[in-house]
């Protein structure tokens, strides 16, 4: 570095840079130090913009990134919890043959509080047969399901594929339930012809089953069985 004493004015400066840092070092410190000299040697000289942004980048940067964040979208919010709640998978599994103006059901117990959005049922679907099933949930009284219903889904025949599936019903609106409640889910279906609910013969589940000879006939427990099921519920 070459300084013309008299005046304090810098006529010629030069810095070999790759001599004090080394190739390797950053560009930006090397700018940023090469101002602190020409402020040393000059007091009056104003920094230039290009070394004052690299001077102070990393403040520049954080201050984007939160403008960023805060004029971005919001970020959505997280889906309800959903779980799986009572069920019934079966230790000993059979088909429970009921027919077409029948009706079957399975208590249980909630043990979650919230909204009852789902039910999986483990059916035997005829592919021949066309027609609706329907299932709803209902309340107990005195240990038997009830005619009404807290809600009600259906789903149509000719989505289902021949022979034993999980079929899933999606309950909307929802059902309300608490933890500790018992309820019932009851099905039943429209159109000619008969249909499986699989259940387990060895009534190794909680709650038990139902059958009803058609719509108006009330429903008759079975304690030897249990139908396959299970609920889900966002809480």
């Amino acid at each position: 570095m070459e300084r013309i004493p008299g005046n304090g004015t810098v006529n010629h400066l030069h810095i070999d840079l790759d001599h004090l840092f080394g190739q390797h070092q950053s560009r930006r410190r090397a700018l940023a130090l090469l101002a602190g000299v020409a402020l040393a040697v000059m007091p009056g000289l104003q920094p230039p913009d290009s070394v004052g942004a690299a001077g102070s980048g990393k403040e520049h940067g954080r201050k984007r990134r939160r403008k960023k964040r805060h004029n971005g979208n919001p970020t959505p919010a997280p889906e309800p919890n959903v779980v799986a709640d009572a069920a019934c998978q079966g230790l000993n599994v059979s088909g429970f043959i009921i027919g077409s103006d029948g009706r079957a059901a399975q208590s249980f117990t909630s043990k979650a509080t919230g909204d009852l959005i789902q039910a999986d049922l483990t059916l035997d679907h005829f592919s021949i047969s066309d027609g609706e099933y329907f299932l709803r949930v209902a309340n107990l009284v005195d240990g038997h399901p009830t005619e009404q219903a807290l809600t009600t889904a259906r789903v149509d025949d000719r989505t289902l594929p021949g022979g034993q599936s999980i079929v899933s019903f999606t309950f909307d609106p929802p059902a309300p339930v608490r933890a500790g409640n018992s309820y019932a889910l009851v099905l039943s279906r429209a159109g000619a012809g008969e249909f499986t609910w699989r259940g387990d013969f060895n009534n190794s589940c909680p709650g038990r089953a139902f059958f009803s000879a058609n719509v108006s006939a009330p429903f008759e427990p079975n304690n030897q069985n249990d139908f396959l099921f299970t609920t889900f519920v966002r809480t």
